[in-house]
């Protein structure tokens, strides 16, 4: 049987007014995302660009900007490729946080891509270049890129998961190159949630997940917030949600992964959100064959 260990645990507080949202089906074609080029200043005509669709994203393309849309979720993504994560050999982006905060949400302002009372900023990733002479002893590190996260807030409560951010790049010369947006349309209040589950049911929901597994389970952490799914994920429902955070794999082994639980914290909620594991199917053994005589 697994070994279960469960830490000590601090749950944020759910806030009293939680709501169920249905979101938004995305009907996306080509005229959306001509009309999306223009919003950020591209000719969006098709004439000076280039149009083109992946599976599930259509991809406009001009200059050396690349526009990707896709259909599951209505994300959308602008990059420079010219210069996003481009390294000249001397940039060193010597930003403050207070300083690229501030000009990613000037960028947010100028083209509308979400209203800022319904974000919060969320985190500051730095990409970073290392160098080395060959007769050197130590290398020094560059800053040629950084990227402002912005998380989504919903009745006071911040959404989770990979979905419900804005994402602004920063790069040479501190020019905005590129953002990415993960924001679902709400449609509609589907209803107000008439209670919580507590968190401790839900680490319990989780464990019951891995307990055919023959592996140790520790839940490292919680939080309480919406959930919103990934870039290529379809979505019905913006929920509440227990997210529980574990370790998989041998106590006493080196070998460890993470991985992460997703439980709907309504006790009205809209569905499971972390689906129910499929059982594998036994392969039957191939009959023994008796050589001819």
């Amino acid at each position: 049987m697994a070994k279960k260990t469960i830490k000590k645990i601090k749950t944020a507080a759910a806030s009293a007014n939680i709501n169920i949202y249905r979101l938004a089906v995305p009907d996306l074609g080509e005229r959306n995302v001509l009309q999306l080029a223009k919003k950020f200043s591209l000719d969006g005509t098709g004439k000076t660009g280039v149009m083109f669709q992946k599976k599930n994203e259509f991809v406009y393309s001009q200059g050396g900007y690349v526009l990707t849309l896709c259909r599951h979720s209505g994300a959308y993504r602008l990059l420079n490729k010219l210069s996003w994560q481009a390294d000249d050999r001397k940039t060193n982006l010597d930003l403050k946080e207070g300083d690229a905060i501030r000009i990613a949400e000037k960028y947010i302002r100028k083209y509308g891509i979400v209203s800022l009372k319904e974000c919060r900023f969320l985190k500051i990733v730095r990409l970073l270049v290392g160098e080395r002479a060959i007769e050197a002893k130590e290398g020094t590190e560059r800053v040629i890129g950084m990227e402002v996260a912005f998380q989504r807030i919903i009745d006071n409560v911040p959404v989770d998961g990979p979905g419900g951010k804005v994402i602004i790049s920063i790069g040479q010369d501190t020019q905005v190159n590129g953002c990415t947006v993960l924001w679902r349309k709400i449609q509609k209040k589907e209803r107000v949630v008439s209670g919580l589950r507590s968190n401790q049911s839900a680490i319990e929901e989780a464990l019951k997940y891995w307990e055919a597994d023959k592996q140790a389970v520790t839940v490292r952490s919680t939080r309480f917030g919406y959930f919103e799914e990934g870039w290529n994920r379809p979505q019905k429902f913006l929920q509440p949600a227990h997210i529980v955070f574990v370790l998989l794999g041998s106590a006493n082994s080196r070998f460890v992964r993470k991985s992460v639980y997703v439980a709907a914290a309504a006790l009205n909620n809209a569905g499971r959100i972390t689906p129910l594991r499929t059982k594998k199917k036994r392969q039957s053994g191939r009959k023994e064959t008796k050589p001819a005589e």
